[in-house]
């Protein structure tokens, strides 16, 4: 979220540690728009953590439904891979076994 160049600006001052202003100014960098650029990405931060907070219950939730699908994605595959095993044991197509052709 970068401040559009036409935004209206707010004179505002700030506090800064000496020998890094001085360091700024020899290296040429434009103070204000070190520190624009500092806060957006400060606030942005804020904002995604805020999110976060907001919505923790409803991604606990959403961790929780995945990780049951995945568990039963997984006892579903063992199943499966058991269940042709066994067919390929006794001589049988698994694909044509009424266990394979189920679906969830």
């Amino acid at each position: 979220m970068n401040a559009p160049s036409n935004a209206a600006r707010k004179a505002t001052n700030v506090s800064l540690d000496a020998s890094f202003v001085a360091e700024a100014k020899a290296l040429g960098i434009n103070i204000s728009q070190a520190c624009e650029r500092g806060l957006i990405e400060t606030v942005k931060e804020a904002r995604s953590a805020l999110w976060q907070e907001e919505n923790r219950e409803a991604i606990e939730s959403s961790n929780v439904w995945v990780e049951k699908k995945r568990v039963a994605a997984r006892q579903t595959s063992a199943l499966l891979a058991w269940h042709s095993s066994m067919c390929m044991r006794t001589g049988r197509d698994a694909a044509s076994c009424s266990i394979a052709r189920q679906t969830c």
